[in-house]
């Protein structure tokens, strides 16, 4: 979000039973309504929507919905995209209780093993030394992974919408690997990089975002939401 700082006004947002986010939510339509309502909170009616992973599908559903105006939508290695995730890496996340099991999940999202470094492992760990938080992650993913089989591919609910779509995906993404059958003109692969395009190459991350932003029309008053 940084590196994005000199030419969007950003808003991170938690999705709910992530980070400070102790919120209960189910499914993607409740995910969507508890962003769209963050973001009306903070007086923002549109927006450039950017969102990776389980974000990604959140922000496809608010973009694809009438309920609030999406300028642009970057996605970055989106769940629902067509392109089926891991779920034994799901389980093994969720059901991590030690340092070294958790750090074995985690190396599944990057190329680079580098990236999962101590502190990382730590941070994580304290945060689900916190049972109450692990349980809502698990019924929250479960709900919206049960709720996906009844659904089409997410991006078709933007096809009828007039709204720049890119999508940027890690060529060796082992969590949800990249569909066959992206759309050339709205897709980039990048080359030796996992399921996290945005930690592992930052710079190329942020580039994207702001080409697809600005094929949209943009103001000094324009705002970027992400979902993680």
């Amino acid at each position: 979000m940084g590196r994005l700082a000199g030419r969007y006004r950003g808003h991170a947002i938690d999705l709910p039973a992530h980070g400070g986010n102790r919120a209960e939510v189910s499914g993607l339509t409740g995910l969507a309504r508890s962003v769209e309502a963050t973001l009306r909170a903070r007086g923002i009616d549109r927006a450039h929507l950017v969102g990776h992973s389980l974000g990604g599908a959140v922000v496809s559903a608010l973009a694809g919905s009438s309920a609030f105006e999406a300028l642009s939508v970057t996605l970055l290695a989106p769940y629902g995209a067509g392109s089926s995730v891991d779920e034994d890496f799901i389980s093994r996340f969720l059901e991590a209780r030690s340092r070294e099991a958790l750090r074995s999940a985690l190396l599944s999202l990057v190329e680079n093993p580098a990236l999962i470094s101590d502190a990382l492992v730590e941070a994580v760990f304290r945060e689900r030394t916190d049972s109450d938080i692990v349980d809502r992650q698990s019924r929250l993913i479960r709900s919206v992974i049960a709720e996906d089989r009844g659904q089409g591919d997410l991006l078709q609910s933007l096809a009828a919408r007039e709204v720049p779509l890119a999508l940027l995906w890690g060529v060796r993404d082992r969590v949800i690997p990249a569909p066959a059958n992206a759309p050339a003109e709205v897709f980039q692969a990048l080359e030796n990089i996992g399921h996290m395009p945005h930690i592992e190459a930052p710079g190329q991350t942020a580039e994207f975002i702001v080409r697809n932003c600005e094929r949209a029309f943009t103001s000094a008053g324009t705002s970027l939401a992400s979902a993680p």
